[in-house]
């Protein structure tokens, strides 16, 4: 057995054992104390908690939600903390700070961060906010996700997508052939169509804008469309065995990596596509479809002592 495939097997086994165990959950609105909480729907109120549990299709509209240990998004759920829930009422999101790891489960949906492509109308307030920073003190591991779609987030740890999407759908247009493949009539499944903003959208993933300490993972995802553009990442980029529908798929640019940059088997390749951002910056090694020119490689700056 290969070695992602050894990891991807590890990550399995710890989601599978944290959704199994015991925790107690309160579903309430108290917000005096830390308490863990669970959300089967609606809106997460300001506040902190020792652990959230996602079971259905919730948002953080509002304020400032600080989760102390884990958030987990059980199967077949949805947590946008992007878009404000009462949709389309103009307003910054709330903002998400997670001290531990969030796990993101089989067919589940994470919409995370502030970005100015998730939103259109009087929503781009979030576009260039300082005021909307998501954060993630851990990891970030999505095993089956339907979706995940994270902007401008900070992550202490590691992000890891591995396998799941919503299917390399492909459309014809009108069924006339009038525009060339891609996914312009597939609109995604529940809990994605649960969500106002995305439900007339096909369903993708995509990393973008984040602060990245560890790695970005993503392997064996087949969706409409992926993505992983002008993250700053401390360690390696990792993008295996990605099928999209739409040809402009697997868009990998931009990207400042401080490791190492490897693609491999990806359908379409690794591509720039129309993001216009140009190669990615590599200081270690860049193999295969994200080799020169694809990346540019960069000495690593060394810290010295002023001594």
């Amino acid at each position: 057995m290969r070695r992602w495939q050894v990891a991807a097997a590890a990550l399995v086994g710890t989601v599978a054992i944290l959704a199994s165990s015991g925790v107690a959950m309160a579903d309430g609105h108290d917000h005096g104390g830390n308490h863990a909480l669970l959300c089967t729907g609606g809106d997460v109120s300001p506040g902190s908690y020792d652990a959230l549990v996602v079971a259905g299709t919730c948002f953080i509209p509002s304020g400032t939600v600080k989760v102390d240990g884990n958030l987990v998004i059980r199967p077949g759920a949805l947590l946008d903390a992007t878009t404000p829930g009462s949709f389309p009422t103009p307003g910054l999101p709330g903002t998400l700070k997670v001290g531990g790891n969030v796990f993101v489960q089989r067919g589940a949906v994470l919409i995370l961060g502030c970005g100015f492509s998730l939103t259109s109308g009087p929503l781009t307030l979030c576009s260039g906010s300082t005021l909307a920073k998501d954060r993630v003190d851990g990891n970030i591991t999505a095993v089956g996700a339907l979706a995940v779609v994270v902007h401008e987030v900070t992550v202490e740890g590691n992000i890891s997508i591995i396998g799941g999407g919503g299917g390399p759908a492909i459309a014809d247009l009108n069924g006339r052939g009038e525009h060339p493949p891609g996914c312009y009539l597939v609109h995604g499944p529940a809990p994605w169509s649960m969500d106002p903003v995305f439900s007339h959208s096909p369903v993708y993933s995509t990393v973008e804008g984040a602060s990245i300490e560890g790695n970005l993972v993503m392997i064996g995802i087949q969706t409409c469309w992926l993505g992983a553009t002008v993250n700053q990442v401390g360690g390696n980029v990792i993008a295996l065995r990605n099928q999209t529908g739409d040809p402009d798929g697997n868009e990998i640019a931009g990207n400042a990596v401080g490791g190492n940059m490897v693609c491999f088997s990806n359908s379409p390749a690794a591509q720039v596509g129309d993001s216009h951002h140009g190669p990615n910056t590599v200081a270690g090694r860049a193999l295969g479809e994200c080799a020169p020119p694809l990346s540019t490689l960069v000495q690593k700056t060394r810290d010295r002592d002023d001594d």
